[in-house]
């Protein structure tokens, strides 16, 4: 019998160039779909098949219409959604498009809590964990809580849109500009800057754990809070546990990951966000023993899994390209961190790899549009305003 075929979206990401791997060297038949016919993914030797598709950002309706004409020629290809926007429209159009979803996600109103920072913040709270005071804007603006704040984006990823509020009179201009830019916001307490964690869970169809693994970010571009450039694999039970908790209390299915961030005074560890699909980092869970591409695949064409719960601690995996190259040009005047140039065994690219060369030079090439078009320019550059 042949396995049944995937299609991931958003091949520009690297955690998709890692899931396509995963699966493709398994010699299961993997498409990827993006919204331009020059992404990342394209150029792997295990994409066979390459999608171009309606923006799901600016052309949400488009994008679910491709998808199911797509999908109702190709029957019992599985469809695995990787970022924000693309799991957005799918959300809202689940009647459409379930059949090929391989009931690999929560409930239509539970995954609408993870998508949103603001109901994120609420069940965290609810669930007994240690979250950062936060408001409403009109609450904000009612109770004037004092600095430090942070106005952040309620539908965003990577950072972007977070900017941090000093003088209390500079909140209104604020909540405005990101508004404007990103739509709904909230005011979120700032509590520093500490060790930030991810933790990823993979539950089965009747919700059960069958993959855990906590990442440490070591590096972020941009600096202050930016998406991770270096990670290291950690140890970390008590924060899968209170992940655990989070999850379970709103009936979880499927993949998440839930960012910490624990202050270096206290040993408080915040919780930040829920972001319900694969992360940009799964190539470390990958090379440190918990393949969650592999896992979600079995999970969701409905073979059986055990319970992985256990890998390597003190792996590293590095974003070079541009994660890294960007850090560099950022930081190099002011003085780049003594293990920037380290590089020995427990280390690992996620990008680079021997046996599938092609996504190097798809990177520069896929460089090509960023540079000629200001806007793409700063999507990728500019992540916060202060």
């Amino acid at each position: 019998m042949t396995a049944p075929a995937v299609l991931f979206t958003d091949a520009q990401h690297r955690k998709t160039l890692a899931a396509v791997r995963s699966l493709g060297r398994r010699g299961i038949r993997v498409a990827a779909g993006e919204c331009s016919a020059l992404a990342l993914t394209f150029f792997s030797r295990y994409c066979t098949g390459r999608v171009v598709y309606p923006n799901p950002e600016s052309h949400p309706e488009g994008f679910v219409s491709f998808l199911q004409q797509y999908l109702q020629q190709r029957p019992g290809t599985l469809l695995v959604p990787m970022d924000d926007a693309a799991l957005r429209a799918i959300n809202r159009h689940r009647d459409r498009l379930e059949r090929w979803l391989g009931g690999m996600l929560p409930a239509p109103d539970r995954l609408q809590v993870a998508l949103d920072k603001l109901e994120c913040a609420r069940a965290g709270r609810a669930a007994g964990l240690a979250v950062p005071e936060f408001w409403e804007p009109e609450e904000a603006r009612r109770l004037r809580p004092s600095p430090p704040l942070l106005v952040r984006p309620r539908y965003s990823s990577g950072g972007r849109g977070i900017t941090l509020v000093r003088d209390p009179s500079e909140l209104e201009g604020t909540l405005q500009a990101v508004q404007a830019r990103y739509g709904p916001v909230m005011v979120q307490r700032y509590v520093g800057r500490g060790d930030k964690y991810n933790v990823a869970l993979l539950f089965d169809r009747a919700g059960r754990l069958r993959a855990s693994f906590v990442e440490r970010e070591l590096r972020c571009y941009p600096p202050e809070w930016g998406p991770g450039t270096v990670q290291q694999s950690v140890w970390r039970p008590d924060l899968v546990a209170a992940s655990l908790k989070l999850l379970r209390s709103l009936g979880w299915v499927g993949l998440a990951e839930v960012d910490f961030m624990e202050d270096p005074a206290t040993g408080v560890s915040w919780f930040m966000e829920i972001n319900p699909r694969f992360w940009a980092s799964v190539q470390l869970a990958i090379s440190s023993g918990v393949d969650f591409p592999h896992l979600y695949y079995l999970l969701a064409t409905g073979a059986r899994v055990s319970t992985h719960t256990r890998y390597r601690v003190g792996l590293r995996c590095r974003w070079l390209l541009p994660g890294e190259l960007l850090y560099w040009l950022r930081q190099r005047r002011q003085g780049l961190p003594p293990d920037f140039w380290r590089w020995d065994r427990d280390t690992v690219p996620d990008i680079p790899a021997r046996d599938d060369p092609g996504p190097v030079l798809g990177f520069w090439l896929t460089c090509l549009p960023y540079l000629l078009d200001a806007r793409r320019r700063e999507f990728v550059l500019r992540r916060e305003s202060r």
